[in-house]
């Protein structure tokens, strides 16, 4: 089956741009302990806003080009966000110890 080409190629980057100019800008305000950390926020933050920005223009119903790139910056902005906190939470649950533990057994 052919891919769908019906849509012009800046109405599928400028989204994805938008998404990873969000998640840069927002590590300023919210940087890792470490580059490691940083980078690993930094793309969930692109990973969210270019796979979760398209299924929230849909459910928004947001048509315009401006609008989509709006609500993908955002959701960069605050993937990032997300992303720190659910790795916080991860470590302090001790998550990885208890898989192991559950595994020795």
């Amino acid at each position: 089956m052919a891919a769908d080409n019906s849509q012009p190629p800046w109405d599928l980057i400028l989204p994805a741009l938008a998404g990873a100019v969000g998640s840069i800008v927002s590590l300023r305000w919210m940087p890792g302990e470490t580059w490691a950390a940083r980078a690993a926020n930094a793309g969930c933050g692109i990973s969210a806003a270019v796979f979760v920005g398209p299924w929230a223009c849909d459910l928004l119903e947001v048509a315009t080009l401006r609008s989509t790139s709006g609500v993908s910056f955002s959701i960069g902005c605050f993937g990032v966000a997300l992303a720190d906190i659910a790795v916080r939470q991860a470590r302090d649950l001790k998550i990885a110890e208890l898989i192991a533990e559950r595994f020795r057994k």
